[in-house]
């Protein structure tokens, strides 16, 4: 049993102080843009430590911010790093002094589900599969942000990857998107942004008045100001007949998932198996007796029961109008299993990295001196906006890239480490990278391998026909984008002489394989089987 809780108050006694005391400056910051910077760091904290502490290959974080300022003063826990008996209840108590009641709620439930689980681990078993190099970065980020001044302006995280294969991309340096806040997230950056005005009552939980307006319209209306209270509760919150309160303002809302439901008559006889789940008998069966593949859709969510517990919920709609009731465990099969047989998925921590690659076109003819036929190398940024998985042994994951002129190619791992290092390495100017400006050398060459105009692809590609190819020499007019990239970092690599890149890349254009979707779900997770008796909750 101490393997496993003691970790998590290990966290609790270490971080809890320095997290509040975070709080409590950036409460303080003049811009609100900052402000909610800060927040969103958190929830991109939370995300990195869920997708990247199991990676086998070793990834180094660091938090980087625009001005080169001190950090402040390190907030000690009072009960020292070391564990100690009760640790977790002395932090508890000492921060909980600093804070207004209610806004040490909010804030303790915040750092719970971002943070605190993440940092300690959740269980011995998770730790044991860890990697705990990587772990180690992420959590010096971590306390980096708690220490951050508001003169240190926007900051981000970024990362290294170090792969076990390969030395060539050991340094290269990764920005990692900034996540927008979730409906928590956004209802907690309110919280703080009203609690900066003067009079604001703490104890007073609606943040669209102060305590002095408040006081007001109760005075002059009493009765309709209660009403219009009850109104937005009821429209947010519904009891259902076992008395489980649901919502319908939840992140999960409209995530798609998929499940496999065996024939009726076969659910009669389901007999589980030592320590298995119902959704777990169900795809036995279904794998057994032909099964019929369903999709759905989460249309509410029904949060933990009390402090401390997993048994959320979420209510699934099905395509042929049933309807059914997931815990954690099935909601993330199941939109795993949608993402498998859909082929792309929105859900992966590549999404949103930026890329740049060149491509060869046509010389303005309207510039003097050029040549009929002769080509320029043109640099394209773009991002990454959903990832393939593989279909089969023979297949390869893809990274589809919209570019900033709105074409789009898919990537392969190798292209897309490739695409990452020249983005990162051409020196351009932020603002560039940000409006896809491009930049252009021209080639003298280049009319002598392409004879006509190469565009980019626009569809994507699927994984049977896109495989990395390495080819010492491209042939003509046949040249993959992995292959151009190379050439281009050769080039820099060699002391970055002003030779002209000239090596003439054409996009290859085949149907797509995979079936696209644009309305993916965005919770993260792995999938279930379907459980067709609904799982209830019990209420405290």
């Amino acid at each position: 049993m101490a393997p496993n809780w003691v970790p998590l108050c290990r966290s609790m006694q270490v971080y809890c102080e320095p997290f509040f005391a975070s709080i409590n400056n950036w409460r303080a910051y003049e811009s609100e843009e900052l402000m909610r910077n800060r927040i969103e760091l958190i929830q991109t904290a939370s995300s990195i430590l869920h997708n990247f502490s199991q990676k086998p290959d070793k990834h180094e974080f660091d938090l980087v911010f625009e001005n080169d300022v001190e950090l402040l003063p390190e907030v000690h826990p009072t009960a020292g790093k070391d564990y100690v008996v009760d640790g977790d209840q002395v932090a508890f108590k000492a921060a909980m002094k600093t804070q207004p009641k209610v806004l040490f709620h909010k804030g303790g439930v915040y750092f719970q589900d971002n943070l605190l689980k993440g940092i300690a681990g959740w269980s011995a078993e998770i730790l044991a599969i860890t990697n705990v190099e990587t772990r180690k970065t992420i959590i010096a980020s971590i306390e980096k942000l708690f220490r951050i001044p508001e003169a240190a302006g926007m900051a981000h995280f970024v990362y290294v990857h170090i792969p076990s294969t390969t030395e060539y991309f050991k340094r290269v340096v990764v920005d990692f998107p900034t996540v927008t806040l979730d409906y928590k997230g956004e209802h907690f950056f309110r919280y703080l942004q009203a609690s900066r005005k003067p009079g604001f009552d703490f104890d007073l939980d609606d943040l669209n008045k102060s305590h002095n307006e408040a006081a007001m319209v109760v005075a002059a209306d009493p009765p309709k100001k209660k009403r219009a209270r009850q109104d937005e509760k009821e429209d947010e919150w519904e009891a259902d007949a076992d008395g489980v309160m649901w919502t319908r303002k939840h992140h999960s809302i409209g995530s798609l998932v998929a499940a496999h439901f065996p024939p009726l008559e076969s659910q009669t006889h389901l007999v589980p198996l030592h320590n298995e789940t119902a959704a777990q008998t169900l795809a036995h069966a279904a794998s057994a007796s032909g099964s019929k593949l369903f999709r759905g859709r989460v249309t509410k969510y029904a949060p933990p029961s009390s402090a401390g517990l997993t048994d959320q919920l979420y209510h699934i709609r099905w395509e042929d109008g049933d309807e059914q009731d997931f815990d954690e465990i099935d909601i993330q099969r199941g939109m795993d299993l949608y993402d498998q047989i859909e082929g792309w998925t929105t859900r992966h921590p590549m999404v949103g990295i930026r890329v740049a690659a060149y491509f060869p076109m046509p010389v303005n003819h309207s510039k003097g001196g050029a040549r009929e036929g002769e080509m320029e190398q043109v640099l394209f940024c773009g991002g990454v906006t959903k990832f393939g998985r593989p279909l089969s042994e023979d297949d390869v994951a893809l990274y589809h890239v919209v570019f900033d002129d709105g074409d789009e190619q898919d990537f392969s791992e190798h292209e897309l480490q490739m695409g990452i290092q020249l983005y990162n390495l051409e020196g351009l100017t932020q603002e560039e990278k940000d409006k896809g400006k491009s930049k252009s050398t021209k080639s003298a060459s280049a009319s002598s391998t392409s004879s006509s105009s190469t565009k980019k692809t626009t569809e994507s590609v699927s994984p049977a026909a896109k495989k990395v190819k390495s080819e010492p020499a491209p042939s003509k007019a046949t040249t993959t984008k992995s292959n151009s990239i190379a050439a281009v970092l050769a080039a820099d690599r060699a002391k970055q002489s002003s030779a002209t890149k000239s090596t003439v890349k054409t996009a290859t254009s085949t149907t797509p394989a995979k079936a696209k979707d644009k309305d993916k779900g965005k919770v993260k997770g792995k999938p279930a089987a379907k459980n067709n008796s609904s799982a209830k909750k019990t209420t405290a």
